[in-house]
């Protein structure tokens, strides 16, 4: 991030609002300058962090973190409920 006082949660609170709120790409800031001072030359529709790449190969990883932890809690939830073994999964 950048800024005077970065931190994980203010990066993430930023990138999460550029998504919801903005209809343009998220790429982070894409100027040196704003390394040397970060009030001078920002791109105002983008988070205040250093511009990013989100690669297909990212986004195969996230994917698969996701169904490992989503068949852990299934996992979890029937060992939890012998009657859950008899519902479907679109409830």
């Amino acid at each position: 991030a950048l800024g005077p006082v970065p931190d994980d949660v203010t990066l993430l609170s930023a990138v999460a609002s550029a998504l919801h709120v903005g209809s343009v790409p998220v790429t982070g800031q894409l100027s040196s300058a704003a390394e040397k001072n970060p009030a001078v030359w920002l791109n105002s529709s983008q988070p205040l962090c250093r511009a990013f790449v989100v690669t297909d190969d990212d986004i195969r990883k996230q994917e698969e973190r996701v169904r490992r932890v989503r068949k852990k809690l299934e996992e979890a939830l029937l060992a939890g409920d012998p009657a859950a073994g008899s519902r479907g999964h679109d409830e």
